[in-house]
């Protein structure tokens, strides 16, 4: 597009009688990258450059005003991501020939030394950055400044500059118009609805809140693994983290514990949803907002009439809210024949005699209003004939029958498992909800697999799981399993958009049902398999994927209403029901290990109007290859847990680096980190590596791993981050064996390892009480 613009501009000046002139026209976006790749590259090009120095300013940070974050220092450095290595393959030079230097924050912000063999200096240029300095959020300004990169004009006259103007991007207006007409509007609806005290109690404030945008803006790959450069999907971070995190501002927090982020994680506000579109190439931009809230508490009715000449009128009718005291399923009657409900039972209890005759008033104009026409007779529910409603009041009591039909099917029917080898989990797909549900019913009819629905999520997406256990029954005495045989729980896509860990989860269900050496460690290992934590934020990412295809889709990350499931996790009434099933998965099994299974984005994550870098997630700025953290005890103190962590770190180590590919790429990505980040900031973007493998085993917080109930039971909880935001094709395949290879080591783990089991006899009470215990961690055979 800018070669566009250039090529009507010489024209334009052509036409007005000039001859001597050279326009150029650089990106706003990254500029110094763009500057070093686009003007001083071609110039190096034609010569014979053996080494290059880029020095690069600081940035001064103030801290003595509170802000919500401060800058990064590095940040100039970090808009220059990954040019060494555009450079080295473009120059044919050693990447260690491309050599960065820190200087101190003062213009200019970029030099550029470039020498040929005898060390001479064949090139020398500079650059600063044209920037812009703005509140970050207008409606909190205490929240602190940001330097935002900006659009200019200047016109040279022999050497001399003779105008030098900002002309602000088309990504800064819609900023501005979301900054200055958008979120005041959504503060004020908030603060109307909660009465001017925003609380969690009060949440969700709205449903969704849709921002559309098409813009003409870079959007492109770099040919360089999955790097990619977009100032649209920034803008997509920008919108929902930041209006995320401004509700979490706003919002008081009340728990019987202290959150353990202050982000905007622990916040439920709604959905924040930016649909951001493919670059519109030359078009002007345009933004569609649309805000949606629940509906109300109680239904009404609103008549509004107006009769001949005069002014119209208006009533409201507010039906009653009904609050009963108790609602119960006293009785149920099951047709074993017919494999359905012949008759449920739904007794409910009315707080008062006013609330019974209320109910009793609906039932009977229910009654009327079908006897007119005007509604169907029956409900709708799947293998259920007949519902009665027991209403009580006081010492009132009425039943009252209710026809049921069953609903016409709303999905394909399952069919059986085809043939052994022809049933494959696909690898180079994402998969959606409705695939996961299929897919998992599909394996589930398998002899070694057992799969149901552990629950439903809040847009009411069922959640399925998967056990593997030997022997397997419609009727399995879970304590006995669980006393026998150590359990591996492996949970995936808390964060929805992190997509591979559901492929590799429900890959590992059909190597056990396909593969004898799999279905053989059914008899050391128990397995809970749970491929689609988050469904309703799988639906949202899968449905933007198929319109920017390689972002990050962050969107996608937390729930429906923009809270992290893992935070609502034990919750005692949680909003978001998908977060009882792992809490439900865990009180059922009493995992020895578990593995929730994570992923990050597979390039640079870029929040240009937030200093550049994600402020909430400044470590995960560019990949790192495959790494996890491991949270295990290691004081000698409690020596079986140390050596169950030493243990597995060894078969990790050995799995990962048993695929030559996985080896090879770990260590350019681990390289790649290296240069851009931990050598500049090894406090925050650090390694540690055994043998060449990324694992975050030491303590860096200032309180020691002790061990806890909780650990005494499951021993062993890890996060692996695969570099899957958003992965597809090859690469998404590629990430699917780096899954595998890992889960395969707490296999080889589980099932090596030597477990005691001990027998208890005791008498109490003329009773023999007969008890039988297994030992965790295990110890090494």
């Amino acid at each position: 597009m800018r070669q566009k613009i250039k090529a009507a501009l010489e024209k334009q000046l052509a036409q007005a009688g000039l001859t001597n002139f050279e326009v150029e026209v650089l990106s706003a976006y990254k500029q110094g990258f763009f500057w070093l790749t686009e003007k001083i590259l071609p110039r190096l090009k034609k010569t014979r450059v053996k080494r290059i120095l880029i020095k690069v300013a600081r940035v001064k940070v103030d801290r003595k005003t509170p802000q919500r974050f401060y800058p990064e220092p590095l940040r100039w450095l970090q808009e220059l991501y990954p040019v060494d290595e555009i450079m080295a393959k473009t120059l044919d030079l050693p990447l260690s020939q491309v050599v960065f230097e820190l200087k101190e924050p003062s213009p200019p912000t970029y030099e550029i030394q470039a020498f040929n063999q005898e060390g001479e200096i064949i090139l020398e240029e500079q650059f600063t950055p044209q920037t812009t300095t703005r509140t970050f959020l207008d409606v909190l300004p205490e929240w602190g400044q940001v330097t935002v990169s900006t659009g200019w004009l200047q016109i040279k006259q022999g050497g001399q500059i003779v105008l030098q103007e900002k002309i602000p991007t088309d990504l800064e207006k819609i900023w501005d118009f979301y900054q200055k007409d958008i979120l005041p509007e959504v503060y004020k609806y908030i603060l109307k609805k909660t009465q001017g005290e925003p609380t969690l109690a009060k949440q969700p404030y709205f449903k969704r809140l849709l921002v559309e945008i098409w813009a003409s803006e870079p959007d492109f790959r770099l040919g360089l693994d999955e790097e990619l450069i977009s100032s649209l999907e920034s803008i997509h971070d920008e919108i929902y983290f930041d209006t995320l995190d401004f509700c979490r501002g706003i919002t008081e927090v009340v728990v019987e514990e202290e959150p353990k982020e202050d982000t905007s994680r622990y916040n439920a506000p709604g959905n924040v949803m930016p649909l951001i579109h493919p670059s519109t190439e030359g078009e002007p931009p345009r933004v569609k907002v649309s805000f949606e809230d629940w509906p109300g508490k109680s239904p009404f009715l609103q008549i509004t009439w107006r009769i001949q000449d005069r002014p119209s009128r208006q009533k409201k009718f507010t039906f009653p809210r009904l609050k009963p005291k108790k609602i119960q399923i006293p009785a149920f009657y099951f047709n074993g024949e017919k494999k359905r409900l012949e008759k449920l039972i739904i007794e409910v209890a009315a707080a008062h005699k006013k609330e019974y005759f209320t109910m009793l008033k609906i039932i009977q104009t229910f009654r009327r209003l079908v006897e007119k026409g005007h509604l169907n007779n029956s409900f709708t529910w799947p293998n259920l004939k007949q519902l009665v409603l027991r209403l009580k009041g006081d010492s009132l009591e009425k039943e009252e029958i209710l026809a049921v039909k069953s609903p016409p099917l709303s999905r394909e029917k399952l069919r059986p498992a085809d043939a052994e080898g022809s049933f494959s989990i696909p690898t180079q797909e994402i998969i959606s909800p409705e695939m996961c549900l299929k897919l998992a019913a599909r394996l589930g009819q398998s002899p070694w697999l057992r799969m149901y629905i552990a629950g439903q999520s809040r847009e009411k997406r069922p959640i399925p799981v998967l056990e593997a256990f030997h022997p397997l029954g419609p009727y399995p005495s879970r304590p006995r399993l669980i006393m026998a045989k150590p359990v591996l729980y492996g949970s995936g896509r808390q964060h929805a958009n992190e997509v591979s860990s559901t492929n590799y989860i429900l890959k590992l269900a059909e190597l056990i049902a396909t593969k004898k050496e799999y279905q053989e460690l059914l008899k050391k290992i128990t397995l809970v398999l749970h491929p689609l934590e988050n469904p309703d934020g799988a639906a949202l990412a899968y449905d933007l994927q198929k319109l920017t295809p390689h972002h990050s889709l962050h969107a996608g990350r937390y729930s429906s209403l923009g809270m992290d499931i893992g935070y609502q996790v034990g919750a005692k009434n949680p909003l978001l029901p998908e977060a009882k099933v792992r809490g439900s998965l865990f009180a059922k099994w009493r995992p020895d290990i578990h593995l929730n299974l994570h992923g990050y984005p597979s390039h640079e994550w870029v929040q240009q109007f937030s200093d550049y870098s994600p402020y909430l997630f400044r470590d995960y700025w560019i990949p790192r290859g495959w790494f996890a953290y491991v949270r295990g005890i290691q004081l000698p103190l409690y020596r079986p847990w140390k050596q169950a962590t030493e243990g597995i770190i060894k078969l990790i180590v050995e799995e990962l680096n048993r695929d030559p590919q996985i080896k090879k790429a770990n260590q350019k990505f681990y390289d790649r980190y290296y240069r851009w980040a931990a050598r500049w900031q090894p406090h925050l973007d650090y390694l540690e590596l055994y043998e060449g493998v990324n694992l975050y085993v030491k303590r860096r917080s200032s309180r020691e791993r002790l061990l806890t109930e909780r650990q005494k039971i499951t021993f062993l909880q890890e996060t692996p981050e695969l570099m899957d935001e958003t992965a597809r094709g090859q690469w998404l395949d590629f990430l699917c064996r780096q899954g595998l290879a890992y889960l395969r080591a707490h296999l080889r783990f589980l099932a090596e390892t030597k477990w005691t089991i001990v027998r208890i006899d005791e008498e109490s009470n003329q009773r023999i009480r007969l008890r039988f215990l297994r030992g965790r961690p295990g110890e090494k055979p």
